[in-house]
């Protein structure tokens, strides 16, 4: 009997502990975006016993202090808040992504031919691919509100659909992908999909495999949300709880205007900025003088120091489209020290970086202290960043004429300090 899948398993497990996963999931491509980048990788502490990640902070000083002692007494002894620091947990629902790497039996038969090296490059190369799929979705996701939009359609023709040159990037050929009219809807079509056959990332053009007019009983067309079909339930979402996909920065920066009808991760955070973030309208203003502008609320409201800001990639290219090239500068982000390029903006708070990102939604932008590793966004995960699923001892099982193997990442993205971080929405640069 020749050389098993079995043979190699263990020389894989020892391959991808999580600091080889951790490479893979930030150096392995350089697609990989700031807002990632700049991500602190945080296991879970196992308080919530594997049902929520518990991230503890503090919001507030307390206000138990001042020169009349007898009623600084009184506040510190008293049950209102304030009486003393202000701590909380953010209890975050773990979400799972899964990914499965599978093999052809030829090819596999091939491999083992020639050597367990063989075999293992075959095996490492396809999981090392879905761990960066993963990661992937994860760059995308990162931005959003947890429902998952990936567009908004533009318009519609037989041989596909068109959304904004700045979406389109979110897309990938052999993608299924659904639609809802609302952001929050049940999908169309009983949760039909469409196959993603190609992407002109000039026009914005997504290509898909049979004619979306045609879909039936509902055609798609302008203004729908379209959506990763294996990411997408097919209900509509009512509330937070209802929520599978991870929470992104507009997630944890609704601003301090929002009502909460639910508990986010454990918090009710209706008028408390220091819990929803600072939220900065950039409308009718200038690209620099909305940077300088949302940089001067959180410094003097959030009373932060930004050491960043965040913005869509062809707000940038217009941005610095009459600026002196020359004074771009390199930006490290994150514990790998991933280099971007960027461009100075001189604030009250400081010399702060502009850094375009691919998935950065046009028209917003973020800034906050992304480079200071006890404010930074975080990934929380469960055991390893993307775990093997072999707990029953088995990482390969036969399917048919194929082999297959399970790997799954469990956890979800924390903004620990929403209050450090301010959004800025309806920037328009001509």
């Amino acid at each position: 009997m020749g050389l098993t899948l079995t043979a190699i398993q263990p020389a894989i497990k020892e391959h991808y502990l999580n600091s080889t996963i951790e490479k893979v999931f930030f150096k392995s491509s350089k697609d990989v975006n700031p807002l990632m980048a700049a991500m602190e990788t945080v296991k879970d502490t196992g308080e919530g016993f594997g049902k929520k990640l518990v991230v503890r902070f503090a919001t507030g000083t307390g206000t138990s202090g001042g020169v009349d002692y007898t009623k600084v007494l009184a506040k510190a002894q008293g049950s209102t808040s304030g009486s003393a620091g202000i701590y909380n947990n953010w209890e975050v629902q773990p979400i799972v992504m899964d990914a499965i790497a599978r093999w052809d039996r030829d090819a596999m038969d091939a491999t083992l031919g020639r050597s367990a090296g063989e075999t293992f490059k075959a095996a490492s190369t396809e999981m090392d691919l879905k761990i960066e799929f993963i990661r992937r979705q994860l760059a995308g996701y990162c931005f959003g509100n947890g429902y998952g939009k990936l567009a908004v359609i533009d318009s519609v023709d037989s041989t596909g659909f068109t959304v904004g040159t700045d979406e389109v990037n979110r897309f990938q050929k052999g993608m299924n992908v659904s639609a809802s009219a609302t952001e929050a809807g049940a999908t169309i079509n009983s949760d039909a999909s469409l196959l993603v056959s190609g992407i002109d990332p000039g026009t914005g053009k997504v290509y898909t495999a049979t004619d979306p007019t045609a879909a039936s009983p509902t055609a798609w067309a302008a203004g729908q949300y379209v959506f990763h079909y294996l990411d997408r339930q097919a209900a509509a979402i009512a509330n937070y709880s209802e929520v599978d996909l991870p929470w992104g920065m507009d997630a944890w920066l609704p601003g301090p205007t929002v009502v909460d009808a639910t508990t986010f991760c454990g918090n009710t955070r209706n008028g408390d900025h220091t819990l929803a973030g600072l939220l900065y309208d950039a409308s009718n203003k200038e690209a620099e003088g909305a940077f300088l502008g949302a940089l001067r609320m959180l410094f003097t409201t959030g009373m932060t120091k930004a050491d960043g800001i965040i913005c869509n990639s062809e707000d940038y290219d217009a941005f610095i489209a009459d600026k002196d090239k020359s004074k771009t500068v390199q930006i490290s982000l994150g514990k790998y020290e991933l280099g971007f390029d960027g461009f100075n903006v001189h604030s009250l708070a400081g010399t702060v970086p502009v850094i375009p990102d691919a998935f950065c939604p046009k028209g917003t932008f973020y800034a906050g202290p992304f480079k200071n590793r006890a404010l930074a966004p975080r990934l929380v995960y469960c055991n390893d960043l993307v775990q093997i699923d072999d707990k029953d001892g088995l990482m390969f099982r036969k399917n048919g004429r194929a082999y297959e193997a399970d790997l799954y990442f469990r956890g979800n993205i924390v903004l620990i300090a929403p209050g450090s971080f301010v959004r800025a929405t309806g920037l328009v640069i001509s």
